[in-house]
């Protein structure tokens, strides 16, 4: 086996092939993203090939484009043959064939993932006019976004011979551009395959089909904001049909001359099989705003049905979640944006007339972290120590995620030494001084930081030295002078007069009595409170008396304290009480007690949560800056038109080409009424339409148009109730103008008939 990463290759060589070595020979390739697997058959000579029949191919043969390749001995050739047939066949030197099918799902996955696969396949030729994605944004179109397909392209089978038409609705701002594919090579504009895009409509036009012309039809839409793909499968029935399957005559003139003629064998021998899982899918767990895919492999016959589930509800294809199959049997349930509400059990059910199995795994969603500022919920005070005790001072800061702890003394850090320990355990930190000294004394800060930001608390530490225990004064160790200073004399005595003064009395501050507090009373009690999820609530209450040291406030929540956490702030000062929480959940439901506690007693006031669950849809705009553009388009109001005295005509209306009869029409095609009338500038004229005498509404399927005397009238999608007289009527100051035509419809059913 051999693998190469510059270019992806992968081979395996087997040399002097003999018996034993027939069977299925299958190659997996798995990454993050997932996994693919392509499969080969290798049969004994003299036994025919069975053609597989797999997820499309209920009724037809599904056939691909791919390269042949001949293995002869320890020899591997390759010869790539430009066959008009989709049909992709390993072709062996003893006559056998083994058809390999193309992956559609692996193909739009690569389109969406690979940029370097997709600008290899969107390359244009000289002279296509689409060579690059346009970048303007065109503001009629609303705001940028990128492209979306509101109406996919849908599976189509048809007979030999006609016209087979692939329609995709896309809207997205700048215009997109689209390319087609088919069976993963890009269709080229031709007289053959012709393609339109007009009114966010895409239309692929392949002309008189054949049956080399089924396959795979993949439309990849993309534009600066984004990409996207949509696949539909074209069956063409083959004119001539000999037991269920092509005639051989024009099966072996559609092969190569290299190809060597082989005969199809019917697989279908009547049994039913039912399904099977022959892989199934392990438990997994995946972070929230990741990617996650489960794989299966399933058999049976018919082929079998596949749907999914998560938690009993079963998916299907949306923005975050993809079903992706292919012809082999492999099913695949792609999460491209794994939410909370993905969590659970996923599982499986393929059923068919013989019966159905299912398995099912279990998903386990990692929560996003919310990232939450740091908050010191443990702070130290200022500190009075005598020199040589000990000091420590104890912090802890909670945040999301766990916040780093930094000390500093007089705004310089602090490190662990031989004086200082300071140990840090998941926001909480102690800074440890053993034998305090004078020069300890100092403001200390310890400061909490995570990537949502910081915060700090700080006090001051004071350390008393011993009062006999001053420094000796040192002794200044000065040079001999060279020259002897004789002492000055001792002054004579100095006669002192006294006057008696009564000595003040020491200031003794006077002893603070101990005053007796009333019990603690609540004079505003806690209220009930309604709040929806996510939400802030806030609970507050007034307690008296005002000045007692000795009073304490505790919480608690359906009788259990009141846990600290990032998410619950209190409050206590000077009588006022308050209890605060942010992002509440519906688990925050409950009782929550405010118990007050002093010498002179306690007093409790209780409050009731109730917490609303959010809408699983958000009905509320959240762009309601571009809301209200919106409503300011929308406002037809200022687009009217204010009749001016000096722009009136002074013509009547006149039709100068008249409406014209369009005879009968099918149902369901488009009807087209169009007139010209002068004058063209009066900007008092009314253009009216009527059906039948009965005036005719503007909806979504009926249009009107008034522009330079040019009058139409559009109705899309025909029904049999839109037969009648129309009558188009032009007013003005002057006088009118009518001009009338008839339609007529007549039913899809009645059309059969006449066939």
């Amino acid at each position: 086996m051999k693998y190469e990463e510059g270019t992806g290759n992968v081979s395996l060589l087997i040399n002097h092939i003999g018996p034993g070595d027939e069977g299925e020979y299958t190659c997996t390739a798995r990454n993050q993203y997932g996994e693919a697997i392509c499969s080969v058959y290798i049969q004994p000579e003299g036994a025919g090939q069975l053609v597989q029949q797999g997820g499309y191919q209920k009724e037809y043969e599904q056939i691909y484009e791919t390269s042949e390749q001949r293995i002869s001995g320890t020899q591997t050739q390759s010869s790539f043959q430009s066959f008009q047939q989709t049909t992709g066949k390993t072709s062996y030197t003893n006559g056998h064939i083994v058809e390999e099918d193309f992956k559609v799902d692996t193909f739009e996955y690569r389109l969406l993932r690979e940029v370097e696969f997709r600008e290899s396949l969107t390359r244009r030729y000289a002279g296509e006019t689409d060579a690059q994605i346009v970048t303007t944004v065109d503001r009629s179109l609303g705001p940028v976004v990128p492209p979306q397909i509101a109406q996919k392209p849908r599976n189509s089978k048809l007979a030999e011979g006609s016209d087979a038409v692939f329609q995709a609705k896309v809207s997205a701002n700048p215009r997109p551009r689209l390319t087609w594919f088919k069976n993963g090579q890009r269709i080229v504009q031709s007289q053959k395959y012709r393609t339109s895009f007009s009114n966010q409509q895409a239309t692929l036009n392949i002309v008189n089909a054949h049956a080399e012309d089924s396959g795979h039809y993949t439309l990849l839409a993309e534009n600066p904001q984004g990409c996207v793909v949509s696949s539909a499968y074209l069956a063409i029935e083959p004119s001539a049909v000999q037991d269920g399957f092509y005639d051989s005559q024009r099966v072996s003139t559609l092969k190569s001359s290299q190809v060597e003629s082989t005969t199809v064998v019917d697989s279908s021998d009547g049994k039913t099989l039912a399904p099977n899982f022959v892989r199934v899918c392990a438990d997994r767990e995946a972070s929230e705003g990741k990617m996650t895919r489960f794989d299966c492999r399933v058999t049976g016959r018919p082929y079998p049905e596949v749907h999914w589930f998560i938690n009993g509800r079963q998916v299907s294809d949306d923005a975050t979640h993809k079903i992706l199959v292919n012809e082999s049997g492999n099913h695949a349930l792609m999460i491209t944006n794994v939410s909370r509400t993905d969590a659970g059990i996923v599982s499986c059910i393929a059923r068919n007339k013989s019966g159905e199995t299912s398995f099912q795994c279990n998903l386990n969603v990692i929560e996003k972290e919310q990232v939450v500022a740091p908050k010191f919920v443990e702070r130290f005070t200022t500190v009075h120590v005598k020199e040589g005790e000990p000091v420590v001072l104890n912090a802890r800061a909670v945040g999301t995620p766990i916040p780093r702890i930094t000390w500093q003394k007089d705004g310089v850090p602090v490190v662990s030494g031989p004086d200082v320990h300071i140990t840090i355990d998941s926001g909480a930190s102690t800074l440890d001084i053993p034998r305090a000294k004078a020069s300890d004394a100092a403001w200390y800060q310890c400061t909490a930081q995570n990537v949502a930001g910081s915060t700090a608390t700080r006090a001051r530490l004071f350390v008393e030295t011993p009062k006999g225990s001053a420094p000796e004064p040192r002794r200044l160790n000065l040079p001999r002078p060279t020259k002897v200073i004789e002492p000055e004399l001792a002054p004579g005595p100095e006669v002192i007069y006294l006057r008696h003064v009564e000595r003040a009395k020491p200031h003794v501050p006077q002893a603070e009595e101990d005053r007796i507090y009333p019990p603690p009373q609540f004079i505003i009690p806690l209220h009930d409170i309604s709040q929806i999820e996510g939400g802030r609530v806030h609970f507050e209450a007034r307690i008296e008396p005002v000045g007692d040291p000795t009073m304490r406030v505790d919480w608690f929540v359906n009788g259990r304290p009141l846990e600290a956490s990032s998410r619950a702030t209190t409050t206590f000062r000077f009588g006022f009480i308050a209890l605060d929480l942010i992002s509440i959940i519906l688990e925050d439901s409950g009782e929550y007690v405010c118990r007050v506690t002093s010498q002179s007693g306690c007093v409790e006031s209780q409050g009731l949560l109730s917490v609303t669950g959010r809408a699983s849809i958000e009905q509320s705009s959240q762009y309601p800056d571009s809301l209200q553009y919106i409503q300011q388009l929308e406002d037809y109001s200022r687009y009217q038109r204010t009749e001016s005295v000096d722009e009136t005509s002074s013509q009547r209306p006149l039709f100068i080409r008249p409406l014209q009869d369009l005879g009968e029409l099918q149902e369901g095609r488009n009807a087209h009424f169009e007139a010209q009338l002068t004058p063209v500038s009066d900007p008092t004229m009314k253009v009216e339409w009527y059906k039948d005498g009965r005036p005719i509404t503007a909806s979504s399927r009926i249009t009107t148009i008034f522009n330079f005397g040019y009058v139409s009238l559009n109705i899309l999608h025909l029904r049999v109730e839109d037969a009648g007289t129309y009558t188009v009527r032009a007013v003005n100051h002057l006088g009118e103008a009518i001009s009338t035509s008839t339609l007529r419809v007549y039913g899809k059913q009645f059309q059969e008939c006449k066939q």
